[in-house]
């Protein structure tokens, strides 16, 4: 058996000399098959298959409404993220988040970024801290308004600011409005879409009126929804029954 292994080789090794353009022409085939699979698997493994970069990715589950009609689904308004949060006993803790591009400015010159608004308990609840000062806390959800703070993605950190560890206390212009940097996400982190948009920063939700000028909300309640207090003419509020969120849960430890 192994003898006539050897002399297999010892053929196919001759054939080959024997034809170089036809070895070529092979080998170059391997290696392109062989190169398109790996960019492939790269590319389906880190949208699909990679799992978040969070403390605990098995627990964590998202949440969508089903739209009857069509069977798609669809976005939760922020009063029913709140429903869900005082009455489910099934998670250790849920968020919420909404996406919205916004103009940055960190000096003179403004820019488009990527943001996400998200509940004051996001990174706790997902087991994130923060590669530099803090993230939000539950005092930072006091009211509509009332916490301009803003917390810097990791890459953000090292692009625009140079890994600089003084950005801490750093004010920025969010949407024109001044916001003080209390922190910066932790190094890998890009939310919790594996594809779409990844956030250059993020903002506490009761900073919504401030951020997003655009009514960017469409959402239709299907129950009775939890209206927060109107604000004053020309003050700034937080999310309202039009505002869509995402929702995610992190499951109790069995």
């Amino acid at each position: 058996m192994i003898d006539r292994l050897r002399w297999d080789l010892r053929y196919a090794v001759r054939q080959l000399l024997r034809n170089p353009g036809f070895t070529l022409a092979a080998g170059l085939t391997l290696a392109l098959g062989i190169g398109a699979n790996t960019v492939v698997f790269s590319f389906v493994n880190g949208l699909l298959l990679r799992p978040l970069p969070v403390e605990q990715p098995e627990a964590v589950v998202g949440l969508y409404a089903t739209d009857r009609r069509s069977g798609g689904s669809q976005a939760l308004s922020y009063p029913e993220y709140l429903d869900y949060r005082d009455q489910s006993a099934v998670f250790d803790g849920l968020v919420a988040q909404q996406g919205i591009p916004l103009s940055f400015a960190a000096g003179d010159r403004a820019e488009m970024v990527w943001s996400e608004i998200v509940t004051e308990n996001y990174f706790s609840a997902l087991g994130l801290p923060p590669a530099l000062g803090r993230t939000f806390g539950p005092e930072d959800g006091a009211g509509p308004g009332s916490d301009p703070l803003v917390v810097l993605s990791h890459r953000t950190w090292l692009k625009r600011f140079g890994a600089d560890p003084d950005v801490v206390g750093r004010v920025v212009r969010l949407n024109g409005h001044p916001f003080t940097v209390v922190g910066v996400g932790p190094r890998g982190f890009t939310g919790m879409r594996k594809f779409g948009f990844w956030p250059d920063l993020w903002v506490p939700m009761m900073m919504h009126a401030q951020v997003n000028n655009l009514d960017v909300a469409a959402a239709r309640r299907r129950g009775p929804a939890r209206h927060l207090p109107a604000c004053p003419p020309g003050d700034v509020g937080g999310p309202d029954d039009l505002t869509e969120v995402g929702m995610s849960g992190v499951l109790h430890a069995k």
